[in-house]
């Protein structure tokens, strides 16, 4: 795993949208959505992790994740 590259990525605002209306629809605060991105630029979903596992990712790209996730739940909305 170690050897893949992991780096931030910014979501196209179109599929941001649909990520947090696909959360927003099942009425969960968090969800780990899976999906890949094709060599041709298109966005796949693979699946929903309602409880999915993150520390990995914010071990290898030093991205503030976890504080970023506890902020948003004391806030009690998406920030």
């Amino acid at each position: 795993m170690e050897e893949l590259p992991h780096f931030a990525h910014r979501l196209p605002r179109d599929i941001e949208e649909k990520c947090l209306k696909f959360s927003e629809y099942f009425g969960v605060a968090f969800s780990a959505l899976d999906m890949i991105l094709t060599p041709d630029g298109r966005y796949v979903f693979l699946e929903n992790n309602p409880s999915g596992q993150f520390g990995w990712i914010e071990d290898l790209t030093g991205l503030p994740l976890t504080a970023t996730l506890a902020e948003m739940l004391m806030a009690g909305e998406i920030l």
